[in-house]
């Protein structure tokens, strides 16, 4: 390949400033890539969330007359990322004239369900074995899931973690002080990510120990959120704080004594939960995908069984019973884990990828 590599960057998730958590590791890759010689010369990308069908028929509409303006122009290789929603009109494309691929799963595009769902996902697969020449996943996990399922051989997949941690945005408070018990929760608002089974653990300690709880995130089930907060009586304990940039995410991180990673859905990796290390932030992890290539039990945080209210409740009293230097030990922990995901050494190999194709 030509150096510096000229890139087709594709992708149906690309943060905004009202949704900036919204895609934002493929703008972190993008930059990441800049930085390292890799030269974006094209773009199709769908910024932000359509908040209605309409909004999301025009979206999907432009982004596809984009793919199809720009797929036979001159560059080295497209860089995909969430295959599955480009399908449509890549499948034809590629019929026409085959180019270089590179494919960036990042975990729903590769876990489905429902009769559509399967169908997608299949297609997508048979996509991948195809025409990728290489498949970019987050962990070993999803390195794994790839060859279970006889997608490609190992040759063919490159595992890199979602950009990474920017040591220059996340990083610890300078001292830890011990206050009143900070629970927090960052991801989106929507189906099995985890909100509802924070709530849930949030619930079962009113009245047992003195809490307050910060949410990060939106999504579709917002007004289920507050619902429930209502018919609980969290809403003075729960603070919901809408779209936070990168850059603010630290000093939320930097309150929390605890990050409750409670999805339900086996996450590609789980981004937030090393970005709470890197800011010295303990982890407490559904035992499910990717989270746990890096969260430890009992060592940089606790992993608990998958629809288990009662042991992520356990985890977090666990804690609480812990001594001071017990804490301090636990976040060095957490920090020494993220040093070996922070962003420099990510995207340089990343980008070096792309230099030897």
């Amino acid at each position: 390949m030509n150096y510096p590599p000229k890139i087709f960057l594709i992708s149906n998730m690309y943060p905004t400033s009202t949704m900036p958590g919204f895609g934002v590791f493929v703008k972190n890759v993008e930059v990441g890539l800049c930085k390292y010689g890799v030269i974006i010369k094209y773009r199709a990308l769908i910024r932000g969330k359509g908040r209605s069908l309409l909004q999301k028929f025009r979206k999907y509409g432009l982004f596809y007359l984009t793919i199809l303006f720009y797929f036979f122009r001159r560059y080295d290789v497209i860089y995909l990322h969430y295959p599955n929603m480009a399908l449509p009109i890549l499948f034809f494309l590629f019929k026409i004239k085959k180019k270089k691929l590179v494919v960036n799963l990042h975990g729903e595009d590769l876990f489905y369900s429902g009769k559509w769902g399967s169908k997608l996902g299949h297609i997508t697969e048979k996509f991948l074995s195809r025409y990728a020449i290489k498949i970019v996943v987050p962990s070993v996990f999803f390195q794994k899931e790839l060859l279970r399922r006889h997608v490609c051989t190992l040759e063919k997949i490159f595992v890199s973690p979602s950009g990474g941690i920017d040591s220059k945005f996340f990083y610890p408070a300078p001292s830890f002080v011990e206050g009143k018990l900070c629970l927090g929760y960052v991801g989106r608002i929507d189906k099995d990510k985890g909100w509802r089974e924070y709530v849930e653990v949030l619930h079962l300690f009113k009245g047992k120990i003195d809490f307050k709880g910060i949410m990060i995130g939106y999504g579709q089930q917002e007004r289920e959120l507050d619902a429930l907060l209502e018919e609980y009586g969290l809403k003075d304990k729960v603070n919901v704080i809408s779209g936070v940039s990168q850059s603010d995410l630290c000093y939320y991180y930097n309150q929390f004594d605890l990050l409750l990673f409670t999805t339900q859905l086996p996450e590609s990796l789980g981004l937030v939960g090393l970005e709470a290390m890197a800011c010295g932030v303990p982890v407490v992890g559904t035992n499910i995908g990717g989270i746990t290539s890096y969260l430890i039990d009992h060592y940089n945080g606790y992993l608990c069984a998958l629809h288990s209210i009662q042991d992520i409740f356990n985890a977090v009293l666990e804690y609480t019973k812990l001594s001071v230097e017990a804490k301090r030990m636990m976040r060095q922990n957490c920090l020494k884990t993220a040093r070996g995901y922070y962003s420099d050494k990510v995207l340089c190999d990343l980008a070096q990828m792309f230099c030897h194709l």
